[in-house]
Formats: structure tokens, C-alpha cells, sequence
């Protein structure tokens, strides 16, 4: 620039590499904000971000000053430059000396990581570029001049097939009375990583599936759960609506709580904020709050949000319903199904039976004639009494939408999946648009062929990759401190055990446990890692020393750090107990590198 600057060559010299350093100034400062946000740099959260706006304003506000003066002192120095000189004399305005400092400014530019991250978006891999055919960036266009409020009903495990009477004959008469008045989706399919409570939440808020690089259940120890994928909750949040959540089981559990967090719920409840309000706090079972109970509660909650004018979207999960045996309401016992030898069959008919109750009161309220209501089942039921049963019919997930304008119901047969309920539900609230693999299923213009080709197994498979990136993994950073179980690193704080893996271009892939009674610990991982794989285990020694004795031969409590690569050897680290502890990337890779 300072070359150029001190050059006599024509003005329109100078606009144009003017120009070129304003563009390269422009990028690097958009792509450091950007970054902050999102952790890696421009992404498809930044389409979301430039549509609706930066949420998270405060790091753009601590960003500027610092490129503010970067500049002004560049264009200081510039000018000072121009009017010495001594810079002249030294050959520096040489023609081979401009076109040499002109090729190096095009190819700084060309090799900026924001030119980067945006040809990766336009120009990505085969596969990634299957994903963004598919993927569509969530919006949403208000269609209606007051948007509706909602109630959203998660039923533990409520799936479909219940319904049908030649398997369960009279099991849910009054649900299955209460769909013949609403929309009900009766083809909707349970895709991989959509099977459990975790996966049905993000799929029917965020329109993809979890995944993650361990157990779907373990990423309870990230900061913040999938910071890049945007859903149905975030956008009603840009939309002023109060979101709020109320379910009977502990919010710690998958990271629930932070999941909902995370996506702009104003207001999270579970077990531990509900079991205060309860008349008798001890009727819980060993999950948590009975529907009963539950759904008592959310209604008094509801009357408390419709009446203050504002758009609310009010979830709650039920739990009755949890395999293996379910966990029928205390005063529900003495009504069960049959002969009562099935218990799980028990719970459902009488978890049904609260939910329908809980939704005739709704709409007998003062402001059910303006309330949308949304029954689905979190997922397809897991193996539980009654799963012989269940087999014999055809798996499908429960979907109905009941919204006070329908004066008959309807039956869609459409093939869709848990990605499809915002997208769908987003009409019926007064609003148009589009969430990540989700279509609306009431849309002609929707083509069946795209539906199943989502729905295919080996396509989700094949973009894997781009749903781990909606986790916005931290990048290695200079420093990375440890403290009290707490890790810091990329100005991001993880939660201990995590085991932390490095490609070959420096990328960070999480892992966490998530039971550790059960779930595969995290050095038993470290050890079938693939080889060379480069690899940061924070955990106590005693969890470590099963599976590298030779490396860890104290089992005490004390937490350590086992650096290593797969199928070769690894080090242990010391951390203190009482002080903050801090390893360095420098170090770190050193040692790797002695490792190899």
C-alpha cells in the first residue's frame, strides 16, 4: 500500500489498488466480527445473521475499536510515508517492485479466509453441494396482520400407531376423536437422528437431525448447543413472540436445557424449577413430574401469557409415557387398559387421555378461539412393553394441528418427517417460509421426490459433515486453560471430561460422555481413534487408567490432560486442583510432533 502510495503513476493506478486494499480491509474486518459470532468464520448461520441481524451485537461493539485504529494507523503511516523522501531512493518504486507488491495484494486477497468460507458456500464439495440443494436457509415472511399464539405438545413417546384400533382397540378413544377436528399428518417417518427426545426437538425446531461426534445425548458440556443451525424458535424470537418451555424430566439430561436456551426460549422449566409449585412434592416418579401434574401447571401458565396481548409459543414435553414401563399417574392406576397387565399401555391411554383434557380446557378458555395447538410425539416409541405390538403396525410419529379457524378436520397422507413441523406450522401462526431440510407439507408446489430423497438414509449419511458443523466446534487457539473442571479455549468454555480431536488442518472435533455408567468412556474412544490422529483428553485420572494403564497408574480422583495420536503413544499432563492451568498451542504441537 505504501509502495503504491509513493508511486507518480496515474490516479487511476491508485484507485484501483486503493480500491483492492479497501476490499481486502473490508473482508478481513467483516470475517474477524463474523468470526467472534460464529466460531468458524462465514457460514450458513451468517445468511440467518445478515437477514434478521447480529444477535450477539456485544462482539461486534468489542471488535470495531481495534480494526478502527488498525486502520487509522495504516493510513497514518501512509501518509507520512508520502511525503518522506528517502523511500524513493531505495528502489522500492521500481515497476518489478509494483507488480510484485500487486501480485502479493491479489493473492492475500484470493487466500483470505472470508473469500474462503463464501467459495466453500457457492462452491462446495459434491456432497456438501447435495446438502445445500436441500438445505434452505431458515426465513420466515409474515403473511397475516396479528400472528397467532401456539401451544406446542410434545408426548413422550406418543407415536401414531397407538391409534390404531385393530392393534389397540379403544386405547385412545378421546385422542383419537379429538384429530377427526384438526389437520393430521399420518405419513410422518422417524429418520436417523430423530429417534430419541433430543433428536425430535432439534428436528422439529431446526429442520436437521443431531449429530454429533459421540453419543447424541453427551454434548450436555458445550457452551452453547448447535449455535449454527438456525429453527422455527429463533425466528419467532426476531418475530417478538415469548417462548417458553415447561417439561416434568431434568433439563440436564442431552442438554436439553441448554439446547432451548441457546435457541431463544425466554423462560426453561423442568423438574427441578416445577416440583416447588406442586400441592404435594412428593407425587413425582423417578423421572420427574406426572402429565397430570404437569399439564395443570402449564395451563395456569398459559392463562398468565394470553393474557398479556403478547404472541407466545408455549412447549411442554410430557413424560408418562417413557419406555420401558411407563409411568402412569398415581390416580390414573385405578383405570387401566385391559386387564392392566400392560403398564406401559396404561400410561399411554391415560397420558392421552390429560392431553386431550388439557386441550378441551384450552380451547374452552377466554382465548382459545386464538390459539393454534400442536400435538406430536417426540419420536417413535423405544422398546417397551408394548413393543410387540407396536411392531405389527406401521411406525409412524404422531403430527396434528389444531387451529380454531379448521371447521372440519383432515388426514394428509403425505410423506414427511419431523423437519417438516415448523415449516408447516408456520402458516397456521400467520407466516411463510423456510427451515433447513423441512417443507411444508400443505404446499402443491413441494415435489414428493424431494421429501424422499431427504428421507434417504445413505443422503443423510453422505452430510454428516455439514451437520457437525452447525456445532461451531472452538478453533485450537494460542492458549488453553483449565480450572475447576471448566476448559477454556477460543474464548469458549467446555465442560471436563471432553475428549478434543485435530484433523490434519488443525479442525477441533468434541466429544463428551454422556452416561458414564453406561455410555463408552472417552479414553476407551481416545484408544480406537484412527491412526495419527492427533488428540486432548481432559479427564480424571481414574477414568483414564483402564484403558492406558502403562500411561496413568494412579486411579484417583485428580483431573489430568493425556495428549497422544491414535495407535501410538501419549503423555500425561499434570493440572492443578486449586489454580488455573494453561497449555500452549506451540507446546502442544511440539509435542505431537515427538509423538509421530
Amino acid at each position: 500500500m505504501i509502495c503504491f502510495a509513493l508511486t507518480r503513476k496515474s490516479p487511476r493506478t491508485h484507485l484501483i489498488f486503493v480500491g483492492i486494499v479497501a476490499l481486502h480491509v473490508a473482508l478481513s474486518a467483516a470475517w474477524l466480527v463474523i468470526d467472534e459470532i460464529t466460531g468458524s468464520g462465514i457460514n450458513s448461520a451468517t445468511i440467518f445473521h445478515l437477514y434478521y441481524g447480529f444477535l450477539n451485537a456485544g462482539a461486534i461493539y468489542d471488535r470495531w475499536p481495534s480494526l478502527l485504529l488498525t486502520a487509522s494507523g495504516l493510513l497514518i503511516f501512509t501518509f507520512l510515508a508520502k511525503k518522506s523522501t528517502g523511500w524513493g531512493q531505495l528502489g522500492l518504486l521500481r515497476p518489478k517492485f509494483l507488480s510484485a507488491a500487486f501480485v502479493l495484494i491479489i493473492g492475500a486477497l484470493l487466500c483470505h479466509p472470508a473469500v474462503r468460507n463464501i467459495t466453500q458456500l457457492n462452491w462446495p464439495t459434491e456432497a456438501s453441494r447435495s446438502f445445500y440443494l436441500n438445505y434452505h436457509q431458515p426465513k420466515i415472511k409474515r403473511i397475516a396482520s396479528q400472528p397467532k399464539s401456539f401451544i406446542f405438545i410434545y408426548g413422550e413417546s406418543l407415536e401414531r400407531t397407538y391409534l390404531d384400533d385393530k392393534i389397540f382397540p379403544n386405547l385412545v378413544p378421546e385422542l383419537q376423536e379429538l384429530e377427526q377436528s384438526g389437520i393430521s399428518f399420518t405419513n410422518i417417518d422417524s429418520l436417523p437422528g430423530t429417534a430419541f427426545t433430543m433428536g425430535g426437538l432439534v428436528a422439529s425446531n431446526c429442520g436437521i437431525p443431531l449429530i454429533t461426534p459421540s453419543h447424541p445425548n453427551s454434548m450436555s458440556g458445550m457452551d452453547s448447543f448447535l449455535p449454527g443451525a438456525i429453527g422455527l424458535s429463533d425466528l419467532l424470537h426476531q418475530e417478538g413472540y415469548r417462548l417458553a418451555f415447561w417439561g416434568g424430566a431434568n433439563l440436564s439430561f442431552g442438554g436439553k436445557g441448554k439446547f432451548l436456551r441457546s435457541h431463544h426460549f425466554d423462560e426453561v422449566l423442568g423438574r427441578a424449577e416445577l416440583e416447588p409449585k406442586l400441592k404435594d412434592p412428593a407425587y413425582v416418579s423417578n423421572w420427574g413430574l406426572y402429565d397430570d401434574s404437569l399439564l395443570d401447571l402449564v395451563y395456569d401458565r398459559y392463562t398468565e401469557l394470553a393474557a398479556n396481548h403478547q404472541p407466545f409459543g408455549l412447549f411442554l414435553l410430557t413424560l408418562n409415557t417413557h419406555s420401558p414401563h411407563g409411568l402412569p399417574s398415581k390416580n390414573d392406576e385405578l383405570s387401566p387398559y385391559g386387564d392392566g397387565s400392560n403398564r406401559m399401555l396404561t400410561a399411554v391411554k391415560d397420558s392421552a387421555l390429560h392431553i386431550v383434557k388439557f386441550v378441551r380446557r384450552v380451547q374452552a378458555s377466554t382465548w382459545g378461539k386464538d390459539t393454534v395447538i400442536v400435538i406430536v410425539s417426540d419420536h417413535i416409541a423405544m422398546p417397551n412393553e408394548a413393543i410387540t405390538l407396536l411392531d405389527q403396525g406401521i411406525r409412524k410419529n404422531l403430527f396434528l394441528i389444531l387451529d380454531p379457524k379448521i371447521k372440519r378436520g383432515a388426514s394428509i397422507p403425505r410423506l414427511g418427517s419431523s423437519f417438516d413441523i415448523g415449516p408447516t406450522l408456520l402458516p397456521f401462526l400467520g407466516f411463510t417460509g423456510s427451515i433447513g431440510l423441512g417443507r411444508n407439507l400443505l404446499d402443491p408446489n413441494v415435489l414428493d421426490s424431494e421429501i424422499a430423497h431427504i428421507h434417504d438414509p445413505a443422503v443423510l449419511a453422505s452430510w454428516r459433515d455439514n451437520f457437525i458443523e452447525f456445532w461451531n466446534f472452538p478453533q485450537l487457539s494460542q492458549k488453553i486453560c483449565f480450572k475447576a473442571g471448566l476448559i477454556t479455549i477460543d474464548q469458549r468454555q467446555l465442560m471436563a471430561p471432553v475428549l478434543i480431536t485435530l484433523d490434519e488442518h488443525d479442525r477441533l472435533s468434541l466429544r463428551f460422555e454422556c452416561d458414564a455408567e453406561w455410555d463408552v468412556r472417552l479414553a476407551a474412544q481416545a484408544r480406537e481413534l484412527a491412526p495419527g490422529t492427533r488428540y486432548l483428553l481432559f479427564a480424571e485420572k481414574k477414568d483414564i487408567a483402564a484403558s492406558f494403564p502403562r500411561v496413568v497408574t494412579d486411579r484417583s480422583d485428580g483431573w489430568v490432560l493425556l495428549l497422544g495420536r491414535g495407535g501410538a503413544r501419549s503423555q500425561i499432563i499434570a493440572l492443578s486442583e486449586t489454580i488455573e492451568s494453561a497449555v500452549f498451542k506451540e507446546d502442544l504441537l511440539a509435542r505431537w510432533d515427538k509423538l509421530r
